[in-house]
């Protein structure tokens, strides 16, 4: 399997529709946070993980934690999810996922992005796959860089690919590839659905 997959229409239409409608509604509950914990941030010598380039910027973001592997009934929308995220892997032949973590982000205007800027470039986790699924139209392009993780510090790669938001598009990706979100400029709000998850062959 190739280490980046682009998947066009990755949930039929009325879930698109469905899952948008629920992530953009007064009810949902999202939670304050950044687009990188700062804590991941604290040691400006030695972060493998994060690679804080020149055009990097940190930006406050809503999210929502579905299931994660601390606390994997968290979130009454942790089956939602998890049926969502099956069905589009589907499309690539992966029928039994192992999750890791599956939350929602939702991204605002940053007053300090402009169209050279982006959020800081960082891995999820070291082994494992990464589902992005986008969940409204917007701008904001997820970026992917040339570099993967290594262990070493690096502060600076080239873009092998960039993704603009499009409702219904999702992109799998191994998760040792740096990647980062950009922030909207032009649409009020970016709404994502990030999964982290294993094979049954590499547990």
């Amino acid at each position: 399997m190739h280490d980046l997959i682009v998947i066009d229409n990755a949930l039929p239409y009325t879930e698109a529709d469905e899952i948008e409608k629920l992530l953009s509604s007064d009810i949902f509950p999202y939670y304050l946070g950044m687009d990188v914990h700062p804590d991941r941030l604290k040691e400006s010598d030695d972060r493998p993980q994060l690679m804080v380039t020149e055009n990097a910027v940190t930006s406050v973001q809503m999210s929502h934690i579905c299931h994660s592997q601390s606390c994997p009934n968290n979130s009454p929308y942790n089956s939602y999810a998890k049926e969502l995220s099956g069905k589009m892997l589907q499309h690539i032949d992966i029928n039994d996922p192992i999750f890791l973590r599956i939350k929602f982000n939702c991204m605002f205007p940053n007053k300090n992005m402009t169209k050279i800027h982006h959020n800081i470039p960082h891995i999820d986790c070291f082994d494992g796959w990464v589902l992005l699924y986008f969940v409204n139209d917007s701008d904001g392009d997820t970026l992917f860089f040339h570099q993967k993780y290594d262990g070493e510090n690096h502060i600076s790669s080239k873009v092998r690919h960039r993704v603009t938001p499009q409702k219904g598009k999702a992109v799998v990706f191994q998760s040792d590839i740096f990647h980062c979100s950009t922030n909207p400029i032009m649409s009020e709000k970016r709404i994502v659905m990030n999964v982290n998850f294993t094979l049954p062959e590499n547990v």
